[in-house]
């Protein structure tokens, strides 16, 4: 009945006894005609769930807040709301030929709706206007609420609806009609656009938007010092230099915090095949060009030009720097424009995506001592703010506002960024964290995946909330097939592919996610999506745990081999405190299962050293880190080569590689995709590759991907906004973080 959503007005925080931030608070506004509307924090948010389009298409730049509801345009918004199946049937004579006749089917098959003509109930009436009771009726069945026994208002004693309009006052969907008194509920008044707006935004337990005012300052907690500010330098990819330098660096690209994709920073298109910023020349040679986007400048006002990307290059490859070529030293020729920069690599490969992801502005740097000069000072910026200051004592680093910041919010329109200042101090050396937020001498904190969820159970407070999002570092298990494993278990059956999906069916891998992080993550339906969500294959969502059907696998498998019983040994690191109590559950599901079972877990030093070299494991688990783009994605294909066993691969599975003892036509198909691979440019070739590549590793169950570790952000979210927590840079936005004590 409820639809996809589940119970949407007990929408659970996924940390338990943590309140989490329900979604960032995006700045500007959808529609023209809401501006001041009690209700428009709302309509902004029902917008970007893609509940409402607007009223007035093909525009859809208004939303008429005051004009009623019909019948027909609820059930629209109920079957986007909930994500209601498309369903067949024809419950009503009135609906054929209305726009909205799909829509009326859908929440038909709901049982949201039982018609408009009872007894008979074989119309809808989808041009009437909803009332407030038939809103909460159709809001009461959707949502499956419980009954209520208060009578929270005075006006609705009688009514046929009385008992589903004290279900939603009970679940705080609404709050009455005549504020501020709200004893009374208007039961049969019709149903205005914005109402439904809140009606909708609190049954889904959506945060209502607001408008970002411009002003103030945040300060952000982040775990260390950076060892320097220049990007460039030995240190200088250290995640902290580049979690602050969002703020002021720039370059080709940027990766969405919300989508993990690559987009354009400096440059007006990120260059492919398809748009022809690539091109596959004759000599086996591909030439990338960068248009650079002419609203790009520096702050102290010089425009972003092509030999700015020049003198970035013949600084990188400057052999009296400290800087890594890796990538650049492929580079055979460039070309330069004031508003273009074209170069030549040596090879095809994606690594170009990835490369620039810095750019100096020359007419500042040029003659100074790059390897020194750039550690605790910078050079003018293209991002949002200007560095200011790096304390004496080393624990802030403060930036303003660039006042020739060339972006604005694609929502609004309105210049960026939104604060005068942030200001990043290192906590570590500054106390406890969770008194730092509480007494409010930080606004934000960030803490990476390494963190425990406990960390944040004591700090959500009110006015606390915690944001946690999947980082790219997944954690799996994997089985071995090289003959060493037999050292570890003598009877492994690891080759036998009915054992392997019995094992897939038999982990509860949610309840590993709810039992190690406290349902901060979830299960990893596909390792490629991490690095690009175009690549995601249908990959391992499949494998939701299934006793019966895992049981039934495990039977052929123990009918293949020959035997009664299955053994498993497991082995991962005795010194992570996650990985043992994996190590735990895993005793308990693989009991449930019927195999024989036992843990030998061993110090880490040990493990990813003579064990993971040698293959001397039977099943194991540890983590990759997944990058966003195609390149990074081909690597972690890469990392099951069956032409790259160790040590000059890290094909540690040893699945398909000489002497193992599964080499099938699966493996043989892998093997020929990532010859394909190699050299490939064209995203739409490689995607259709990278996606069969994945779903093979799947379908085979070389690894079961369990989840993502989390990484968390805690902020006081009733004074700032705009920020949540990321798979990459937390900051990446930091031009929209604005204050709401401030204006």
């Amino acid at each position: 009945m409820i639809g996809n959503r589940g119970r949407l007005y007990q929408v659970a925080a996924a940390l338990a006894g943590v309140a989490m931030l329900a979604a960032a608070l995006p700045a500007g506004g959808t529609f023209g005609d809401d501006d001041g509307n009690v209700h428009e924090g709302y309509i902004e948010a029902i917008a970007a769930e893609g509940i409402t389009k607007g009223c007035n298409p093909p525009q859809n730049d208004l939303y008429c807040p005051a004009r009623s509801v019909t019948r027909g345009e609820m059930a629209a918004f109920l079957a986007r709301a909930l994500d209601l199946p498309s369903a067949v049937g024809d419950s009503f004579v009135d609906d054929d030929g209305s726009l909205f006749e799909a829509d009326i089917e859908r929440i038909a098959a709901a049982g949201i709706t039982k018609g408009c003509n009872p007894p008979m109930n074989d119309h809808f009436c989808p041009h009437d206007v909803v009332t407030r009771g038939q809103l909460a009726a159709f809001l009461a069945r959707a949502l499956d609420l419980p009954t209520a026994d208060a009578d929270s208002f005075v006006d609705d004693d009688g009514s046929l609806f009385e008992a589903d309009i004290e279900r939603i006052a009970a679940a705080g969907i609404t709050k009455g009609c005549n504020p501020p008194v709200n004893d009374e509920f208007c039961p049969d008044d019709p149903v205005r656009r914005d109402q439904m707006a809140s009606f909708l935004g609190r049954a889904l337990n959506l945060t209502p938007f607001v408008a970002a005012p411009f002003g103030g300052e945040i300060v952000v907690g982040i775990e260390s010092n950076p060892p320097t500010l220049n990007p460039f330098v030995p240190g200088g990819d250290n995640s902290v230099v580049m979690e602050i330098g969002q703020g002021y660096l720039a370059g080709v690209y940027d990766i969405d915090g919300t989508t993990g994709e690559l987009v354009p920073d400096l440059v007006l298109a990120l260059p492919t095949v398809a748009n022809g910023g690539v091109i596959e020349n004759d000599d086996a040679t591909i030439t990338v060009a960068y248009d650079i986007d002419p609203r790009a400048v520096w702050s102290d006002g010089e425009p972003v030009s092509g030999w700015d990307f020049q003198f970035t290059f013949d600084t990188i490859m400057d052999p009296a720097t400290f800087v890594d070529v890796t990538g650049y030293e492929d580079i055979v020729s460039t070309t330069v424009t004031d508003g273009r920069f074209e170069f030549t690599l040596a090879s095809p490969s994606f690594a170009y995506e990835l490369m620039f992801p810095v750019v100096l502005p020359r007419h500042a740097v040029e003659g100074s001592d790059f390897n020194n000069a750039w550690n605790t000072e910078m050079w003018p910026s293209a991002g949002p703010f200007v560095f200011e200051s790096w304390s004496g004592d080393g624990q802030r680093v403060r930036l303003v506002r660039n006042e020739r910041y060339w972006r604005t919010d694609p929502s609004s329109g309105r210049t960026l960024p939104y604060l005068d200042s942030v200001v990043f101090v290192f906590w570590p050396e500054l106390g406890d964290p969770a008194e730092l937020i509480a007494d409010g001498e930080v606004d934000v904190l960030a803490i990476g995946p390494a963190s425990s969820v406990d960390d944040f159970v004591a700090i959500a407070d009110a006015g606390v909330a915690v944001d946690a999002a999947a980082s790219g570092v997944w954690e799996h298990l994997n089985f071995q097939f090289g003959p060493s494993r037999l050292a570890r278990n003598p009877d492994s059956p690891n080759p036998s592919l009915d054992y392997r999906l019995a094992v897939a069916y038999g982990v509860d891998r949610e309840a590993l996610a709810d039992e190690i992080y406290g349902g901060s993550t979830s299960p990893t339906a596909s390792v490629m999506g991490l690095s690009d969500p175009s690549l995601a294959a249908p990959g391992w969502a499949k494998y939701e745990s299934d006793l019966a059907l895992a049981q039934t696998h495990l039977a052929a498998a123990e009918a293949e081999l020959g035997v009664d019983e299955l053994a498993m040994v497991f082995s991962t690191t005795s010194n992570n405190d996650r990985r043992v109590k994996l190590a735990e559950l895993l005793v308990v599901m693989m009991d449930d299962l019927g195999i024989m079972y036992e843990n030998q877990l061993e110090d880490s030093q040990l493990f990813f050293g003579e064990t993971l070299d040698q293959g001397i494991w039977d099943v194991g688990s540890w983590a990759w880190l997944s990058r966003p783009g195609y390149q990074r994605a081909v690597e972690v294909l890469e990392l099951y080569d069956p032409d790259g066993p160790p040590p000059d691969g890290a094909n540690y599975v040893r699945w398909g590689t000489e002497g193992s003892d599964l080499v099938d036509a699966a493996s043989v198909r892998y093997g020929e995709i990532l010859d394909e691979l190699e050299g490939e440019v064209d995203h739409r070739v490689a995607a259709s590759l990278i996606r069969e590549a994945e779903q093979i590793l799947a379908d085979n169950v070389v690894i079961i991907p369990l989840y993502s570790r989390p990484v968390f952000l805690a902020l006081r979210a009733e004074e700032v906004g705009g920020m949540s927590a990321t798979s990459g840079l937390f900051t990446w936005n930091i031009d929209e973080w604005y204050r709401l004590d401030v204006g």
